[in-house]
């Protein structure tokens, strides 16, 4: 199969803002991803795992879709099919993959990735039936996923040698941990708190983003990827 939607090193996911107004939250949102995107990052991921109304998404949603366009990024929506068929973008799905042929399908012309866990199996079924690309994880601890299992190197080292698309770590992942992933031969990273407070804890900075350290951030995970693949090829 034709690998036609290559995973940048650095793949931005976003948290939800919930201490401030609803309003607030998506001002908020949209600082920090302006500024990710400024600093390098290609691919937004929006993930709120919040039960919001689908009027309540499309208000996230659709300025996001916009900024990005307007930055020459890619946005991907988490588990809401409906919603990135309707606004025209990328998808990302988790657990639920029972109608993955339906959802490729739908979402076409644009691509989809999968969370795959610890499962090589899984992802190689996920990548035979279109994906894009496999998530593996999660391979630090997090307070994003504080429960979740680890995905150990091993099976990431597995993942790289059996599979053609892209595999992408995330899980914990900061500046402090990512040369071990790339010294590993990982060449992308979806990142969280590790972008967008520095750390693997959900607090945030109120009244506002972290615009510098954001830039900081992005520009130096970035940095470390293209320093060291020159010297791996």
């Amino acid at each position: 199969m034709e690998q036609t939607f290559l995973a940048p090193h650095l793949y931005a996911v976003t948290r939800p803002i919930t201490e401030i107004p609803w309003k607030a939250q998506i001002d908020f949102l949209l600082a920090e991803v302006e500024a990710a995107i400024q600093s390098g990052v290609r691919w937004i991921q929006w993930r709120d795992k919040r039960p919001l109304s689908s009027l309540k998404a499309r208000a996230v949603a659709k300025p996001l879709l916009e900024l990005c366009k307007s930055l020459e990024a890619e946005l991907v929506i988490n588990d809401r099919l409906a919603l990135a068929q309707e606004i025209g973008t990328h998808l990302h799905v988790g657990a639920d993959t029972a109608n993955l042929n339906k959802i490729r399908r739908q979402l076409l012309p644009y691509h989809f990735g999968v969370s795959c866990y610890q499962s090589i199996e899984r992802a190689v079924q996920m990548y035979e039936q279109g994906a894009g690309y496999v998530s593996f994880g999660t391979c630090f601890p997090s307070a994003t996923k504080p429960q979740a299992q680890f995905c150990s190197f091993e099976i990431l080292q597995k993942a790289l040698e059996k599979l053609p698309c892209s595999v992408v770590a995330i899980g914990g992942i900061n500046q402090r941990n990512l040369h071990a992933l790339i010294k590993l031969g990982i060449r992308s990273v979806a990142v969280c708190e590790g972008i967008w407070s520095g750390e693997t804890s959900e607090k945030i900075a109120l009244p506002g983003p972290d615009i510098v350290g954001i830039k900081i951030r992005c520009e130096a995970m970035i940095a470390e990827f293209e320093a060291a693949i020159p010297a791996a090829n």
